[in-house]
């Protein structure tokens, strides 16, 4: 069901195919940090969690790390301290693996406009 605000974020859980096993919606105005945390418990331990930099987060790692997943989440720079060419280079090769649910939000945008029911 989706938020009852102006505006709403999706979030989306594929497989290595791409297709969508969950679907999560928010309010635009929280931040996409927060909803990691929506991931199913019944993901087998050892599983591989792509996120983009919006996910980088001690805690958003931890929270992997204590349900045994995989943390593949992209490293963010800081104000004060800029990547290493090691996190940038990690960066560039994971964002070759996120085309995955990249293309799943293309295909919604293209074919519904964007829009889901609810």
């Amino acid at each position: 069901m989706l938020p009852d605000t102006l505006g709403y974020k999706k979030y989306a859980l594929t497989d290595q195919d791409g297709y969508i096993e969950q679907l999560h919606f928010s309010s635009a105005n929280e931040h996409e940090s927060q909803h990691l945390e929506a991931l199913p418990e019944n993901l087998n331990a050892g599983t591989t969690v792509y996120a983009g930099k919006g996910y980088s987060s001690q805690a958003n790692r931890q929270r992997l790390r204590e349900k045994g997943l995989k943390d593949d989440i992209m490293e963010k720079a800081s104000r004060s301290q800029s990547l290493s060419q090691a996190q940038k280079a990690r960066n560039k090769l994971l964002s070759k693996m996120r085309y995955v649910i990249e293309r799943v939000f293309g295909v919604l945008y293209r074919k519904f406009s964007g829009k889901c029911a609810s």
